[in-house]
């Protein structure tokens, strides 16, 4: 059990019951009498609730307080090195890698190129020989034969242990409109698009129900739900 329920043990067990007698209460209202009688321990559950977050709270907030101080703290202290990891260490890194895969790339590029050149000499010269022994057509279809050399690759230099590159994707929508036009036309599946709730909300708050009609063409309808406010007495 938490240390807490142990400190005020009687006073969780308490509430068990109170919710065991909730859920009694709840098996039936048929009439006024445990209409009321309900409202009653609705209101007596309430002030319980705010016995506790009355005791509580203050300590949870001194708690948060604390919890904010030592994050703001940590960020304070570590913020250079932040910066001379994310703003220098890290772009000067990756610059020289990129630089380093295009030199690689070009000299393998040239190394492949070299050896395609060394091999249409080497046939240029074979066929030469062979059309001075009379085999002209040998010769010609010698020539005519597609080149295939070993491709050269130059391995990727290691990095020191502990520092790995890799790369990130991200898709970033450029038309929306185009995307949505799609997902109606049914050629992109509806995941592609979320509505944001956000506003559809603060509309539907403000509007009511009076927005459902300008909604329906847009495939969207007003939910209402029904939900009691506990008071003091």
């Amino acid at each position: 059990m938490h240390e807490l329920q142990t400190v005020y043990e009687s006073d969780y067990k308490e509430h068990i019951n109170m919710a065991q007698a909730a859920l009694d209460v709840t098996k039936g209202i048929k009439s006024d009498q445990e209409y009321r009688f309900a409202c009653d321990f609705l209101l007596r559950v309430r002030e319980k609730i705010r016995g506790w977050s009355d005791k509580f709270d203050p300590r949870i907030q001194q708690a948060h307080q604390v919890h904010k101080s030592l994050i703001d703290f940590k960020k304070e202290i570590v913020s250079p090195l932040v910066k001379a990891e994310d703003e220098l260490l890290k772009p000067a890194i990756l610059k020289w890698e990129r630089s380093e895969s295009d030199r690689i790339r070009v000299e393998q590029e040239r190394m492949n190129r070299e050896m395609k050149k060394q091999e249409e000499a080497r046939r240029i010269e074979l066929a030469a020989e062979m059309e001075k022994s009379g085999k002209k057509e040998e010769a010609a279809a010698l020539i005519e034969e597609p080149i295939y050399t070993p491709e050269v690759i130059i391995a990727q230099p290691e990095s020191p242990a502990g520092i790995q590159s890799r790369t990130l994707y991200s898709a970033e929508v450029v038309d929306l409109k185009l995307l949505c036009k799609a997902v109606a036309e049914g050629t992109a599946p509806t995941e592609y698009v979320a509505a944001n709730m956000t506003v559809l909300n603060s509309l539907a708050r403000n509007l009511k129900e009076s927005v459902s009609p300008q909604w329906e063409k847009f495939g969207i309808k007003v939910k209402s739900q029904r939900t009691l406010a506990v008071g003091r007495r």
